[in-house]
């Protein structure tokens, strides 16, 4: 061990001295990480789901396999932005993107994770349930707006806006559309229980 340290000192001295360095070395480091990890785990969880009947928990590690990757190299990126030697704006807005994008990669997991679910209760679903084939395209839109704006909120949170004064303006023209719209909306949801009852 002593040995070791001996042989890494002049090396940990360099980077030391080195900021640039150091960021290059620990976005290096980050990345054989996370391909270490992402062998290692999704290797065990594959081996693991693989021993199951269902195809249901193979189809979801093959969608969360990306989200996991991208969060394992977003942290050392961002402990890497951390210590680049440039001014703090420019840090802010490094920070900000690797997030953002963080955000939507999780999102289109969701997205495709709420979609696979719904699709598998809706095709056992048995009679006079919420839930049918019929009515699957209504709640996939809905679970996708829902997503969608929790991302949107999310991002503009990372970059520091204030989304107070923009609910108060969705929840405004939310009561004036529903107002001008109530027949239409009744008119919906009596489509729906009609499927649902047809089906």
């Amino acid at each position: 061990m002593d040995r070791l340290q001996t042989a890494i000192a002049p090396f940990l001295d360099t980077i030391s001295a080195e900021p640039w360095l150091q960021t290059l070395v620990v976005v290096v480091v980050t990345l054989l990480l996370a391909r270490l990890a992402t062998v290692l785990v999704l290797g065990a969880l594959r081996f693991l789901v693989g021993r199951t009947r269902s195809r249901l928990d193979d189809e979801i590690l093959g969608a969360l396999e990306t989200p996991l990757v991208y969060t394992l190299v977003m942290v050392g990126l961002l402990a890497a932005v951390a210590i680049m030697p440039v001014e703090a704006r420019l840090q802010h807005i490094l920070s900000g993107l690797l997030r953002s994008i963080g955000i939507i990669v999780w999102a289109r997991f969701l997205i495709r994770l709420t979609k696979l679910l719904m699709t598998r209760a809706a095709r056992r679903a048995g009679e006079n349930q919420l839930l049918q084939s019929a009515t699957l395209p209504l709640f996939e839109n809905l679970a996708f707006v829902i997503i969608v704006a929790l991302a949107v909120y999310l991002i503009f949170d990372t970059w520091g806006i204030d989304m107070t004064a923009w609910l108060a303006s969705a929840g405004i023209i939310g009561i004036a559309v529903g107002f001008a719209a109530k027949d239409t909306l009744a008119n919906l949801f009596s489509g729906v229980f009609i499927l649902i009852k047809r089906v």
